[in-house]
């Protein structure tokens, strides 16, 4: 045991450290103050989170930009109007046109006019070597050919079954395209010494291939100047029948056609050729029997090599047409495309170059109604004859 003075200083240390180590404890504890602050930047995360909404935010703000760009997206189709697809209900896919014999003004024309309506309707089209103007109408009558050429007289006769349509009439046929004219004239060796219609008396002539003009009206034309030949041969097509000339198994040929037929040119590189026409006299004639005829002259530039002066000949004009069952707004667009384009035509062939709207003045057999509501928009009066009848 401790004496009690002992002990009294004893407790009196413990006590003085306890209250030392209170205060110890006591003074630490501002030390530990800074741990709220260190939470401080806790504290200022949520500030932080706060912000993150405010992101999102701008994106909502930015989303009404995108229906401001969106309708044009409904509105692409507009472009593609549906009105076009119903203005070709009834059009036909295919084009198919009568020319004639390869080498004539038939054919080469029609190739021309075929190759302007594939280019501009994008339909595809083809040219079908026919005889003329008489299987044309019956192509076009039969549905083979959608447009085909034909001279007026031969048109006028297929309507009215007279001349070579009795029993065979093509009233289904309306003009669509006036083109060029025919010329009347005729053929033979310089060296025959055939100059004249008359100098065909006595000898052996060829009004040209079977189905097309001539061979019609011979009988009629050479009764009005008095002339009879020995012997009329219809021939085969223009190449085989200019080498009959050639070979002088006819003494000569006449044709009513568009110059210049490729075959006669061929044939006077190697055997000179003499072109001539009726005389004044027997023009007159001619027309009194054959009313359709009108006088024209044909121009020496037709057979450079072959012509030193113009020929008086006799012309009618030649038109594509159609059926009248086509549809109407489909011929207008084949006018509307036409006409711009007539240079191309006569890069096919030079009579394509006579292509002219006024010359729809001067038609006188119905026209289809689509080309009608053409021409007549261009401010050309049709005669009462060439309207249409559908």
């Amino acid at each position: 045991m401790l004496p009690g003075r002992m002990r009294s200083i004893c407790w009196g240390l413990v006590v003085s450290a306890v209250v030392l180590g209170a205060a110890l404890v006591a003074c630490a504890a501002p030390a530990a103050a800074p741990a709220p602050a260190k939470e401080a930047p806790k504290a200022a995360a949520p500030a932080q989170e706060a912000a993150k909404p405010a992101a999102p935010s701008q994106a909502p703000a930015a989303q009404p930009a995108k229906p401001a760009v969106q309708p044009p997206k409904p509105a692409a189709p507009a472009p593609q109007p549906a009105a076009k697809p119903a203005a070709r209900a009834g059009w036909p896919t295919r084009i198919t046109i009568g020319g004639g014999d390869p080498g004539t003004a038939f054919y080469a024309v029609a190739t021309g006019w075929a190759k302007v309506i594939q280019d501009k309707l994008g339909i595809p089209t083809n040219v079908i070597a026919a005889g003329g103007s008489q299987s044309n109408l019956q192509s076009v009558q039969s549905g083979e050919a959608t447009f085909a050429l034909s001279s007026m007289n031969n048109i006028h006769e297929g309507l009215t079954g007279t001349r070579w349509a009795q029993g065979k009439k093509t009233d289904k046929v309306r003009v669509v395209l006036p083109t060029f004219v025919q010329y009347l004239h005729f053929f033979a060796l310089k060296e025959s010494n055939i100059k004249t219609l008359k100098d065909f008396d006595g000898k052996v002539f060829s009004p040209g291939p079977g189905g097309t003009q001539l061979p019609i009206y011979v009988k009629d034309l050479f009764d009005a100047v008095g002339v009879k030949p020995s012997r009329i041969i219809t021939g085969p097509p223009w190449p085989q029948i200019a080498d009959l000339v050639k070979d002088k198994q006819v003494t000569g040929l006449g044709v009513i056609g568009g110059p210049p037929l490729t075959p006669i040119a061929q044939v006077n590189l190697t055997h000179p050729l003499f072109i001539f026409g009726p005389s004044e006299e027997e023009r007159d004639k001619i027309i009194k029997a054959l009313p359709f005829f009108f006088k024209n002259d044909m121009s020496k530039d037709f057979y450079k090599d072959i012509l030193a002066q113009n020929v008086p000949a006799l012309s009618v004009y030649v038109a594509f047409h159609g059926s009248k069952d086509l549809p109407e707004d489909f011929v207008y667009e084949v006018l509307k495309v036409t006409y711009p384009n007539v240079p191309e035509i006569a890069k096919a062939h030079r009579s394509g170059a006579e292509i002219a709207v006024n010359a729809a003045a001067n038609i006188t057999n119905p026209f289809h109604k689509g080309a009608a509501k053409y021409v007549q928009e261009q401010g050309i009066k049709i005669q009462d004859a060439g309207k249409p009848i559908d």
